[in-house]
């Protein structure tokens, strides 16, 4: 052992082994090794078909070790990170990462890479739809329950997404609407909870559907006030004093809106020009266009007729004496006033017919003694009239005996 030492074989490996290590130290010293860390895209493989990423990173952390020449020149795109899923499912789960470095390059991991990722799968469920109003139709008018083609829509997408939603609603517009209609109206998502679902990253088949819309009249009751319409005018002497109409108002069935602006319900025209007395009248009820029952056809109407009521003024009507006591005699005199003038009153007609003989003024001289006395004077109508005033009303007669 010592000879080989001593012998030159020894010395030749020593300097092949010198040579060795001082042409790695040299070179180390020129191009020394470098610690990296590249940002790799993640690359999926083997997803079966209908499944696809829903949440994970796009890029995984990878160190990696090499001469600072190589490893400078090396880039993010140089290395491949890869995820086997060709046994994955849908939900969330921890998959390994397989790295696969460039020439020149060493990973440096201490441990196996791996990433949590949720997967998701691609679906298609069938919802019902429903139509759903806007605004509401005019006064006076109902919508009725609107009939959607096709009934059902199919929906494609994210299963998260298709598991909250409970039906397709399309809106459709009533204002102005008097009558039936039908309209295109795109289809909206709604979830259990009532609210809209975005339709982004969705496919809805048909997206829009056609609503029929049927729009109808409210038809419906009210009490309105009756207007008796009168034409013609009553003789001048005769004067309408009452009125009252039976029923006053009456129930009206027709279209809401027509009900609403109708403030009364006129009768047939009743000519009172012929009426002379007091009595009792049926009119007809004009219904209004539109109205489809009325729940009386006609109302009784009572009339109350009176005279016209007036005055007449009678002159010069002259003043008789009655009842003169026994041995007495009246003195006239030139001042003596011997005519008068009454104001009767009646109805019009009546009055109309009175003659002044009809009317009479006497004195009552009854158990007046002689002398001179101030006595009223009496005006006798006939039945029916009344005597409202008298000039002068007392006359100066002077009594003498005989």
């Amino acid at each position: 052992m010592r000879n080989f030492f001593n012998g030159k074989l020894f010395y030749k490996l020593l300097s092949v082994v010198l040579a060795v290590f001082f042409w790695f130290y040299i070179n180390n010293l020129q191009d020394p090794i470098t610690i990296k860390t590249y940002r790799v895209p993640l690359t999926l493989t083997d997803m079966r078909d209908g499944l696809v990423l829903d949440q994970g990173p796009d890029t995984v952390d990878v160190r990696a070790e090499g001469v600072s020449s190589a490893m400078n020149q090396l880039t993010a795109a140089d290395f491949l990170a890869s995820v086997n899923l060709s046994d994955a499912g849908r939900g969330a789960a921890v998959y390994p990462v397989q790295v696969t470095p460039p020439e020149g390059a060493r990973l440096l991991n201490d441990r196996q890479l791996s990433v949590e990722l949720v997967l998701d799968e691609i679906n298609m469920v069938t919802l019902p739809v429903q139509a759903a109003p806007v605004n509401a139709p005019p006064f006076g008018y109902s919508n009725l329950e609107p009939v959607v083609t096709p009934s059902e829509v199919q929906v494609q997408g994210r299963m998260k997404i298709l598991e909250k939603l409970s039906r397709g609603q399309a809106y459709y517009n009533l204002e102005g609407a008097r009558e039936g209609f039908s309209t295109e109206a795109p289809v909206t998502l709604i979830d259990a909870d009532g609210e809209e679902v975005p339709a982004e990253n969705l496919v809805i088949l048909p997206s829009q559907v056609q609503i029929q819309v049927p729009v109808t009249e409210v038809i419906s009751t009210r009490e309105i006030p009756v207007h008796l319409m009168i034409s013609g005018m009553l003789q001048t002497e005769s004067l309408i004093r009452t009125v009252t109409i039976e029923p006053e108002s009456v129930t009206a069935t027709g279209p809401q809106e027509m009900l609403s602006a109708l403030e009364e319900i006129n009768t047939e025209t009743m000519d009172v020009s012929g009426i002379m007395a007091t009595g009792e009248f049926y009119i007809p009820l004009a219904v209004p266009e539109g109205i489809q029952s009325l729940s009386a056809d006609a109302v009784r109407v009572s009339v109350s007729v009176e005279p016209v009521m007036g005055t007449k003024n009678f002159e010069d009507i002259s003043v008789e004496i009655q009842n003169v006591p026994i041995g007495a005699y009246v003195a006239y005199t030139d001042n003596m006033i011997r005519t008068v003038t009454a104001r009767v009153g009646g109805t019009v007609d009546a009055l109309s017919q009175l003659e002044k003989n009809g009317v009479r003024a006497f004195l009552d001289l009854t158990d007046l003694p002689p002398g001179a006395h101030t006595v009223g004077v009496t005006v006798q109508a006939p039945e029916g009239f009344t005597v409202e005033e008298i000039t002068p009303a007392q006359v100066e007669v002077v009594l003498s005996r005989n």
